[in-house]
């Protein structure tokens, strides 16, 4: 067949024309699906003059009907006038594409240094380990799920920390207003925890938020952390930790923020915010106990409360902005040493400002408390100590000592300097500091970013021990006291100075998603956005307007948390981020087949035919074999469907009763299969199912009819199956006239079964592991009786089920998607009184794995015809021996349409293959075939439709339409739905 094959294609080559007139029409809605009045949706070009084309008649007889040969006429271009692959695009927007938006306002002003940490480390894999995925703000989400990936992420951020190992790194999401109220314990070594979004969040929890114990080289970066009771954060027994850039107090009642104990060493609190929610002597912002080493307090914010270490050997308090209250903002007990306190500033709470905290004077004499010294130092920590080039910034008439040294209170920093040669640089400030933007939803009650008027400016000693190189929000140079440089957050000077991002993520293809981009407060210069997809990957845009786009396609479905960092470089910076982003397709999971109704035994629905123009509702969640039933949640299912015993002639239409929000869907104007009075007729269709699970299926005939539908799988968003075509052209895998697939030419006996093996088949061109299903294309020809193909997994047990009803001396065909069993193999069982030669057509196989072209399904919501030649204007019929060519798509990642194909009034016997189009090969044709049919029959079949190569003359990629046989025939192409890869 191949060498004849190839004799024929060269014979025609020279005979190949392109025919250039055309004619268009337009064509408006009518109600039978199928009738002549049908509705055409788009608009077509049609050859005009097909009749007088030359070519050699080799249209093979009846009984090799679904055997193609090479074409023998001439190609002949079928094309829209407005592009079908325009309409496609846009008709697979139309399959409830979802927006998911960041709106104005919701960005925050960001850290610098949160912006590296969520650009540079959340996304990223860690050098030495893999990253394992959590989220805090999923309000869908339960205790003890996800799997720690990006599309599955962990629900509780403590199942990531036991999941991880020594390397690893933890990204946990969050969303605005939401938390996870379950504490954290660490024990894992070498861990890296970072927060990929301004409110990654453990709350309210029984005891610390989250505890370090006994571990090393730890560190936790942009979180919110805050508990119920206890310490938001306790470091127990380990050394080398860092807490770099987090937000560490809130919660409902006062407690400390961070405890160090004594068996600690190499603790780092930098550029942190730590409060105790409210003023309290008995709780500090941060304590360190007697025994701790190396502890080094950088670049933080501590508001209405202090800094408490007892006996220390080793302490860096130093670039600080701490707002006290009533008690010491530092206060050096016991005897410590090696302890340097530098670059300070030291506030006072104040009751117009920070009146929800407490703490401030007016308060602290109502309830008894003195207002201490903003420094103390213990007689036993004072020979160890060095206190220079900090800060006294006064509140009106609420100025108090600003040492307590040695057991000495100096009232002025001249009495202190002359006393003790301690503090030579430091300053008094009068000076008003401004208010600081930290996160969403939190009350941030602390003054902290300086004015050009205060002495902190520009003084700060760069080489204090545990100095930063940038600030509280990552800006350089960094050379003025306390934690923010001058005027950074209120804002800074600059070309930007109220940067703002809004965003849409919208669904664009079965993985894809486009992000539209829109600054606000952009006035001058280049911004860099940055998006981190949530998968490890990221894009950047340099924006020199105020609106810009980017693209991402996601290698899994999933559900992901999308952050967006824009970056001016000249100290603007802001953040935000959009959770819940879903990708737009669905996998399959083969499934039985088994049946789930049958209306002449009462199965899924009541014992009686169905009505003239009437629908059953069939509940297909929560169906299916025992123990082992459909799930909800489910966006299509595979059925075939059986029209058996109908009283006329008529037409099944099968759609979804919902759509995925719930809301009811019309009838559709397509429709699935026809039939004429006694007939039997099967037809595979995929349909989408929506929020309540249910399939309608109508009956538009004048009479009733008896309805089965068997189920071999079903699509989810979860990565279970992708489809993969058969290319370049679908491989016939079986056919046992003579022996493909079989080893030997013989037809299926009566009540007889062959085993097919998949795997492998067709030279590999399916592979021999990790296959779960087949997309076939079962045909019964020659058959001697009338009779019932079943095809089934190999291992299992023959259902009741059917995939071909086939009738003597007629060529029967009909789409299956086909479970595999043992070995990758199927059973084909011949449920006839006589024997049958069967052909089985692989169009497509699918995998768990991501394999090249491997896809996932776009159901549309309901069917859209985008052919039907039958229109008064319409061209009139396809003819045989002649293959045409129709522009599908214009994109490469549609792998493939799934249509349903009818042929309606042909004038002769014959079949249609609709197969890959390859503009470089326009004569060639596939050796299968996708329906048979016979003079004046209306014959549908579903049909896995792969484009073809790149049409460059349109810009499109093809599919090539051939009738083989004789006479000529209507077509109408009816798309359910797309597979596309990326």
């Amino acid at each position: 067949m191949q060498s004849m094959r190839k004799a024929v294609e060269q014979g025609l080559r020279e005979q190949y024309v392109r025919l250039p007139c055309f004619f268009s029409f337009r064509a408006s809605r009518a109600e039978d699906p199928l009738g002549r009045d049908a509705v055409l949706h788009r608009r077509f070009l049609i050859p005009l003059a097909l009749a007088g084309s030359v070519g050699i008649a080799l249209a093979p007889a009846i009984a090799e009907a679904a055997t193609p040969t090479s074409a023998s006429g001439a190609t002949a271009h079928l094309i829209t006038t407005h592009s079908t692959a325009a309409d496609a695009a846009s008709l697979a927007k139309a399959a409830g594409f979802k927006t998911y938006s960041s709106p104005k306002g919701k960005s925050i002003r960001l850290q610098k240094t949160v912006a590296a940490d969520v650009s540079g480390h959340a996304n990223a894999r860690a050098a030495t380990g893999t990253t394992i995925y959590a989220t805090t703000g999923d309000y869908n989400c339960s205790p003890d799920t996800g799997t720690g990936t990006a599309a599955d992420p962990y629900c509780d951020v403590q199942d990531a920390v036991d999941a991880a190992s020594t390397g690893d790194t933890i990204d946990v999401a969050g969303s605005v207003g939401y938390s996870s109220q379950s504490p954290v314990t660490i024990t894992t070594s070498d861990l890296t925890i970072v927060g990929t979004s301004t409110q990654s969040w453990i709350s309210d929890t029984t005891g610390p938020a989250i505890t370090i114990d006994g571990a090393s080289d730890v560190t936790i970066s942009n979180l919110m952390l805050d508990s119920y009771s206890g310490a938001d954060v306790a470091i127990e027994g380990s050394s080398d930790v860092t807490l770099d850039s987090d937000y560490i107090g809130g919660g409902v009642s006062s407690h400390d923020g961070v405890t160090i104990d004594g068996a600690s060493s190499g603790i780092t609190i930098s550029r942190t915010y730590v409060d105790t929610e409210i003023w309290n002597a008995d709780y500090s912002a941060i304590s360190i106990a007697s025994g701790a080493q190396n502890v080094t307090l950088a670049g933080d914010m501590i508001a209405a409360s202090n800094i408490v270490a007892t006996g220390v050997e080793g302490l860096d308090v130093v670039g600080d902005t701490i707002q006290r209250g009533c008690e010491s903002g530092i206060d050096i007990e016991g005897p410590s040493t090696g302890v340097y306190l530098e670059n300070n500033v030291l506030e006072d709470t104040n009751a117009t400002f920070d009146y929800a905290m407490g703490g401030y004077p007016s308060q602290c004499a109502n309830d008894g408390d003195a207002w201490e010294p903003d420094i103390t130092v213990a007689a036993d920590s004072t020979a160890s100590t060095t206190a220079d080039y900090n800060d006294f910034d006064v509140y009106g008439s609420d100025a108090t000592d600003p040492y307590s040294w040695d057991g000495t209170a100096y009232t002025s920093l001249a009495d202190f300097q002359s006393a003790t040669d301690q503090g030579a640089h430091d300053t008094d400030d009068t000076s008003t500091f401004g208010g600081v933007n930290l996160r969403p939803n939190e009350s941030d009650n602390i003054e902290a970013a300086p004015t050009s008027d205060s002495p902190a400016v520009g003084s700060a000693n760069l080489s204090a021990p545990g100095e930063l190189s940038s600030d509280f929000y990552g800006v350089t140079p960094y050379n003025t006291r306390g934690a923010v440089q001058l005027n950074v957050s209120s804002p800074p000077p600059g070309p930007n100075p109220d940067l703002d991002i809004e965003a849409d993520a919208i669904q664009t293809s079965a993985y894809g998603i486009t992000l539209d981009l829109s600054l606000g407060g952009f006035n001058s210069g280049t911004v860099d956005v940055t998006a981190s997809w949530g998968d490890g990957q990221q894009s950047v845009i340099a924006m020199t307007t105020a609106t810009g786009q980017l693209q991402h396609s996601y290698t899994d479905l999933g559900t992901y948390t999308v952050t967006i960092v824009a970056n001016d470089n000249q100290n603007d910076v802001a953040m935000t981020s959009i959770s819940g982003v879903q990708t737009a397709g669905s996998e399959y999971t083969a499934y039985g087949p088994a049946r789930i109704l049958d209306t002449r035994k009462g199965l899924g629905a009541p014992e009686a035919p169905v009505a003239a123009d009437g629908t059953v509702k069939l509940q297909v969640t929560g169906a299916g074999t025992t123990g082992d039933t459909i799930p909800a949640g489910i966006t299509a299912v595979a059925l075939n469907v059986t029209v058996v015993s109908p009283a006329d002639l008529g037409y099944l239409t099968v759609w979804g009763d919902e759509d995925q929000t719930g809301a009811a869907v019309t009838r559709p104007t397509t429709s699935n299969l026809n039939f004429s009075p006694n007939q039997t007729v099967p037809n595979l269709v995929i349909v989408p199912v929506g929020r309540n699970g249910v399939v309608d299926l109508y009956n538009g005939s004048k009479g009733g009819t008896q309805v089965l539908a068997d189920v071999a799988g079903y699509f989810t968003t979860a990565n279970t199956g992708r489809y993969v075509p058969i290319t370049p052209e679908p491989a016939r895998i079986l056919d046992t006239r003579n022996g493909i697939g079989t080893g030997r030419v013989a037809k299926i006996p009566a009540n007889g079964s062959i085993t097919l093996t998949v795997a492998g088949a067709d030279d590999g061109t399916i592979p021999s592991s990790d296959v779960t299903a087949v997309s076939l294309n079962l045909t019964a020809v020659d058959a001697t009786a009338n009779g019932v193909i079943t095809a089934y997994p190999a291992g299992e047990s023959l259902p009741t089920i059917s995939n071909v009803n086939y009738f003597s001396n007629k060529t029967i065909a009909n789409m299956s998607i086909v479970p595999l069993g043992t070995d990758g193999q199927i059973v084909l069982h011949n449920n006839g009184s006589g024997p049958v030669d069967l052909l089985a057509d692989a169009f497509g196989y699918y995998t768990p794995d991501d394999v090249a072209g491997s896809s996932a399904y776009l159901p549309l919501p309901q069917p859209e015809r985008l052919l039907d030649t039958r229109q008064p204007d319409g061209g009139g019929p396809l003819y045989a021996g002649y293959t045409y060519y129709w522009e599908f798509v214009d994109v490469d990642y549609v792998s493939a349409g799934v249509f349903n194909a009818t042929v309606v009034s042909p004038t002769g016997n014959g079949f249609l293959a609709v197969y890959p189009y390859q503009p470089d090969s326009p004569e060639a044709i596939p050796a299968t075939s996708n329906l048979n049919y016979r003079t004046g029959q209306t014959v549908p079949n579903l049909v896995f439709a792969t484009p073809g190569g790149y049409d460059s003359a349109h810009g499109t990629y093809d599919l090539g339409l051939y009738l083989g046989g004789n006479g000529d025939a209507q077509l109408v192409l009816d798309l359910f739905g797309f597979f596309e890869d990326a």
